[in-house]
């Protein structure tokens, strides 16, 4: 069953979130992190319950399990105690409103445009879709994400 969820009073979202979680349910440990064994996704293993709680809730309402991204990518080296990060989530749903935070940029490549849920941590969210599970239902939603997460485990390399 759909209900309409209100994303940090920009977007609008129609949302299952009984499908999702169920689809979240049927993915391997850890999503697209499964067999993935950097020093991110360790680190991610370790740190996803301190993403920002308004980022986490977003997740948590749409459905979305967190321990499990789609993708995960570092823009940077840990510095000291944080980790400057992105990646996505998928929820089952559509955008109903608000600005898709993926737009058609120059040189047939697209901009990035992701609005600050808290001081280094900014969110998005898309119609247009990358690394899905083929198993996920459709239509679906990406839920962005790009900024500092804290670094919690003592090895980087």
């Amino acid at each position: 069953m759909r209900h309409r969820v209100n994303v940090q009073g920009y977007w609008l979202v129609s949302v299952d979130r009984d499908a999702t979680t169920a689809a979240y349910a049927a993915l391997p440990a850890w999503g697209g992190l499964f067999g993935c064994d950097t020093p991110l996704c360790e680190n991610f293993r370790h740190a996803y319950g301190l993403l920002p709680p308004a980022f986490l809730s977003v997740l948590i309402t749409m459905g979305v399990d967190p321990t499990k991204p789609a993708e995960l990518y570092d823009v940077e080296p840990p510095q000291g105690d944080l980790c400057l990060c992105g990646g996505w989530y998928h929820a089952v749903g559509e955008l109903l409103s608000g600005r898709d935070a993926l737009q058609p940029g120059q040189l047939n490549r697209y901009e990035v445009i992701l609005r600050e849920v808290t001081a280094g941590f900014r969110m998005g969210i898309t119609a247009r879709l990358a690394a899905l599970p083929g198993s996920f239902p459709a239509p679906a939603l990406q839920i962005e994400f790009w900024g500092q997460i804290p670094w919690v485990i003592a090895s980087i390399g």
